[in-house]
């Protein structure tokens, strides 16, 4: 069974059994286009083009006329907060590090409490939440750092650190 939905201007709406389907005008023929006024149908006007912002080749040099794009104030404003981002995404990682690997211990022991204390969450599974807890900061330090790395390449701070696992 198949019943015609409805009739707009980019085609024939269909529904069936299997679900819904659209005909497209552009590939009926024309004899049912015609039987079906589609020539009478209002045009769809085509949207504006948008203009397409283009981000310059890493290697491109400016061109003399070209004013700056940032001031020098401006650029150490974005250094000073992407280096703030580092610390504190290295301050994360440290502190769930300190903590996943205290659950892991206190899961893996035999005896003593099953839960942490005051709460009605397993070591186990509070091991685990902290494991994906402590991945997702491990990659938002290192995105961070990437950030840092394509401002200021020689800071300190986006070298690596293996203790962070980064």
């Amino acid at each position: 069974n198949a019943v015609v939905h409805g009739v707009t201007a980019q085609g024939i709406d269909i529904h069936h059994d299997s679900g819904r389907a659209r005909i497209d005008i552009r590939y009926m023929d024309p004899a049912w286009r015609e039987r079906l006024q589609f020539d009478t149908l209002p045009k769809q006007t085509p949207k504006p083009p948008v203009a397409k912002l283009r981000r310059p080749r890493p290697d491109a040099k400016p061109a003399v006329s070209d004013p700056p794009t940032t001031t020098d104030k401006e650029a150490a404003d974005v250094l000073q907060k992407t280096r703030e981002t580092v610390i504190r995404s290295q301050a994360k990682v440290r502190h769930l590090s300190g903590e996943y690997f205290t659950a892991r211990s206190n899961a893996s022991r035999n005896s003593g409490p099953r839960s942490v204390p005051g709460s009605l969450e397993t070591w186990e599974a509070r091991a685990n939440r902290l494991a994906k807890n402590l991945e997702r900061a491990r990659l938002e330090l290192a995105i961070s750092r990437a950030a840092l790395l394509h401002i200021a390449p020689k800071d300190p701070l986006a070298s690596p650190s293996p203790e962070l696992g980064y």
